[in-house]
């Protein structure tokens, strides 16, 4: 039986080979930008259609998911890796997507405050105002009167997070020894910023400190 790694690692990589990215050309860092793009220029994938590289390269960083959508934000600002049509549509990516059901939301509340909704709000708002990868954010009104936005993190986000983050490590660690490229970038260093990055994200403790 497959480990829920080794499920996951299958399906990144049947989700960038349908975009079109199953081949990855090695450069290094006296390649110019247009040989650099080369590493983009793979076969055609089924659902690639007639979208360009840099939009076929967001479709597969959406369709991943809410890590990928974050590292793609983030490498959006790295003109020495991507050239520019990469770079115009890796500041494309959206981080709104649709909203988890409000079952869901007073479930996820009651658990982690050990009581009834009810006896934490007098009002609460069903809809969320704002709906992330991450998590989404209701209003809501306290029995002192107090307006309030609660932010509420998404089911089981936290364990699909960290698996994504362990199969990016073990690329970034192969690139750095095997790809000719891999010492001018240090990937794995990348890696580790983009995990103190998103890990910020979702530590709402940190984030309430940081509001006070």
């Amino acid at each position: 039986m497959m480990s829920h790694k080794s499920r996951r690692y299958r399906e990144i990589v049947v989700v960038f080979a349908k975009y079109g990215f199953g081949l990855i050309r090695p450069f290094s860092s006296r390649d110019s930008i247009e040989e650099k793009a080369g590493m983009f220029d793979a076969d055609m994938g089924s659902a690639s259609g007639r979208a360009s590289r840099g939009g076929r390269l967001r479709h597969a960083l959406e369709e991943l998911g809410p890590t990928f959508i974050k590292l793609g934000q983030l490498l959006s600002v790295r003109r020495d890796i991507f050239p520019a049509d990469i770079i115009e549509e890796l500041r494309k990516l959206q981080d709104s997507v649709q909203p988890f059901s409000f079952l869901e939301v007073k479930s996820i509340i009651e658990d982690e405050l050990n009581d009834k909704l009810e006896n934490i709000y007098t009002e609460f708002c069903e809809s969320p105002v704002a709906a992330a990868s991450i998590a989404q954010v209701h209003r809501a009104k306290l029995h002192s009167g107090t307006q309030v936005a609660v932010k509420v993190q998404r089911p089981e986000i936290e364990q699909i997070i960290h698996l994504d983050l362990e199969i990016l490590k073990g690329i970034a660690r192969w690139l750095d020894r095997h790809a000719k490229y891999g010492e001018s970038y240090n990937f794995s260093g990348m890696v580790a910023d983009f995990e103190g990055t998103i890990n910020n994200e979702l530590d709402f403790t940190k984030e309430g400190e940081n509001a006070d």
